[in-house]
């Protein structure tokens, strides 16, 4: 069987390219963007749309329309909104409640509910240290509470052949 993936926050299809660049089959990409939507059915004809608030989808109604069982997705991955935590914003316009922030944490839902072999999250560098490191410490904790264990990172994207100097923040399973 060849290998999976949902791409939550999917937006025009970034990071599912990777992937699929890595030999993986998009099942499904959730955004509430509708134009960055239609990007990705162009790009990825097989992948099942959704067009929705990720809030508003029952992860396990999702896993089970997709025919899945726990632990038989190889991937899950996605890029929760950074607008919160992008040193772009004006700090003043930035706080830890803001409701965009909080979606990493339907994130994890996400997770738990299809435990696959694989997670990644991407986000804006400036994640790993805001609010004195209480949203990269939530995550790990989140993670390692549905027993996987976490590492998180920056990364360039000009160090792995990217022609652009684009630091991103990523959290993985090890």
């Amino acid at each position: 069987m060849k290998h999976t993936f949902i791409d939550l926050f999917a937006g025009a299809g970034g990071l599912s390219t990777g992937f699929h660049m890595a030999g993986f089959k998009s099942l499904c990409a959730i955004d509430i963007n509708s134009k960055a939507l239609a990007t990705y059915q162009y790009n990825y004809a097989e992948a099942h749309i959704i067009h929705q608030d990720i809030q508003e989808i029952n992860p396990l109604e999702l896993r089970l329309s997709l025919g899945l069982q726990r632990e038989e997705l190889t991937a899950l991955i996605g890029g929760p909104p950074c607008q919160g935590f992008s040193r772009n914003v004006t700090a003043a316009y930035r706080y830890l409640n803001d409701p965009r922030n909080l979606l990493y944490k339907t994130f994890l839902e996400y997770v738990k509910e299809f435990k696959p072999l694989y997670v990644v999250m991407e986000n804006v560098p400036e994640i790993l240290k805001a609010y004195n490191g209480a949203v990269k410490n939530d995550i790990h904790a989140g993670l390692e509470s549905i027993g996987y264990k976490v590492t998180s990172a920056s990364l360039n994207a000009a160090d792995y052949g990217v022609p652009q100097s684009r630091s991103r923040a990523f959290f993985w399973l090890v």
